[in-house]
C-alpha cells in the first residue's frame, strides 16, 4: 500500500470554498483517474497553525498505480486548485508506504 499525502495550508478566507471544491471537484477528478482504491480527507488540529491545514490522502495498491498518477494527472489537478486558489493555499505533497 502506498499513499499520496497531500498537505494544504489555506487561509481562513477561502477555507468553505476550499473544502467545497476538494469533496465536489478535486477529489472526485483524483479518484476518477482510477489509480487510487481510497481516499481520506483530514483537518490538523494540532499543532494550532495561521489559518486551517487539510491533509488529502489518496491510497494506492501499488507504486505503478502511484507512479503513473504522478506522471499523467497530477500537474494538471495541481495547475487547476493553484489557479482557483492563488497564493491562499499552499499545497505540498508526500509519499507514505505500508511496511
Amino acid at each position: 500500500m502506498v499513499i499520496l499525502n497531500v498537505t494544504a495550508i489555506v487561509e481562513e478566507s477561502v477555507k468553505d470554498a476550499f473544502l467545497n471544491y476538494m469533496q465536489s471537484v478535486h477529489i472526485p477528478a483524483v479518484m476518477a483517474s482510477g489509480k487510487f482504491e481510497k481516499h481520506l480527507l483530514f483537518q490538523l488540529t494540532e499543532p494550532v497553525n495561521e489559518g486551517f491545514t487539510f491533509c488529502a490522502q489518496y491510497i494506492a495498491d501499488s507504486k505503478e498505480n502511484l507512479n503513473a498518477f504522478r506522471l499523467a494527472d497530477e500537474k494538471n489537478l495541481q495547475t487547476q486548485l493553484q489557479a482557483k486558489f492563488g497564493n491562499q493555499v499552499l499545497c505540498f505533497s508526500s509519499i507514505l508506504e505500508k511496511i
